[in-house]
């Protein structure tokens, strides 16, 4: 039995990703919980940290309102962010860094399962309203976003202590601006993508809010190196960064797309906490000022109550 469900589960993931897919075991009852793998693609292709992380809540909300039991599989379909080996006890790269319900395997196993479709997201759940000027984030679709995907967004445990240990060594007892600038591949953008917010629009924007609110001081999250002193520069006020890889001033690659000569040890898993890591502090930040970028959004929608003040400086 186990060998013929092991064939079983190789076929199934052979399957195209042109549509959602209903499997059925033929040993299997038809009465039974549903699981529903979230899929993206044969590999998660070149998309981003938040891009996989919006794309995965969304197939989460859209199952949960089927009755179904959503499973993200990056065990089986990788991403930019998948390393060769185990990370955190591991193979399966959403829970690098978040907790789930239910394994892949128990999903698979159980051969009663729906395969989603390899691309596009559930655009019914989505928690924004986008223009060709603006991308707008609707309360009300956000809560009900984040609650639907309640038990998948919890980040794991001994991460999220880390990123509190550092939150309480440089926030506390301070007022916060966080200021998001993207750089590097926005400057000339995939279709389908804004480029990015020039950083002479962006440090007028900062200047204008600290003399408004005053803050201690400013956490800046950015995949570039060389901005830190012009943004300091703005604020008047010290700027503190995570310990982060970041490119070169003027590097037209993207962060997580760059080649790396000498890559670190986990490279790509860190580059993945680091970003979850940076929008994770932006959300507990009391500002903020910042470009279109999914960084942001995921900050947004981290956080569970809006900012005192925030400027999003259009491109």
């Amino acid at each position: 039995m186990n060998f013929r469900k092991a064939i079983a589960v190789r076929l199934v993931r052979a399957f195209g990703f042109d549509r959602e897919r209903y499997v059925r075991f033929p040993w299997v009852a038809a009465d039974g919980p549903v699981y529903y793998i979230v899929r993206r693609n044969l590999d998660w292709g070149d998309a981003g940290f938040f891009s996989n992380w919006l794309y995965a809540l969304t197939h989460v909300a859209y199952a949960k309102e089927k009755g179904w039991i959503p499973v993200i599989d990056m065990r089986n379909y990788h991403t930019l962010y998948s390393e060769k080996h185990p990370v955190n006890g591991t193979r399966n790269t959403w829970e690098y860094y978040f907790e789930q319900p239910v394994d892949t395997r128990t999903a698979y196993r159980s051969g009663r399962f729906v395969l989603s479709a390899g691309s596009g997201r559930k655009k019914l759940y989505m928690p924004f309203v986008e223009t060709d000027e603006k991308l707008e984030l609707v309360p009300e679709r956000a809560r009900k976003l984040m609650s639907s995907a309640a038990d998948y967004v919890h980040v794991r445990s001994e991460l999220l202590s880390s990123f509190e240990k550092w939150e309480k060594m440089h926030f506390a007892g301070k007022r916060v601006l966080g200021v998001h600038w993207r750089g590097t591949d926005k400057r000339t953008p995939p279709p389908g993508h804004r480029s990015t917010t020039p950083l002479e629009a962006l440090l007028p924007a900062v200047r204008n809010l600290c003399d408004r609110r005053k803050p201690d001081l400013v956490f800046l999250a950015s995949d570039e190196t060389g901005i830190r002193e012009r943004i300091e520069e703005a604020a008047g006020v010290p700027v503190v960064q995570t310990d982060a890889r970041r490119l070169a001033a003027g590097d037209t690659r993207g962060l997580h797309l760059a080649k790396v000569r000498r890559a670190r040890p986990n490279h790509r898993y860190l580059l993945g906490l680091e970003v979850l890591r940076d929008a994770w502090l932006l959300s507990r930040c009391d500002f903020l000022v910042h470009g279109h970028s999914n960084v942001v959004n995921a900050a947004l929608l981290l956080r569970d109550h809006p900012f005192d003040d925030r400027i999003l400086v259009r491109t």
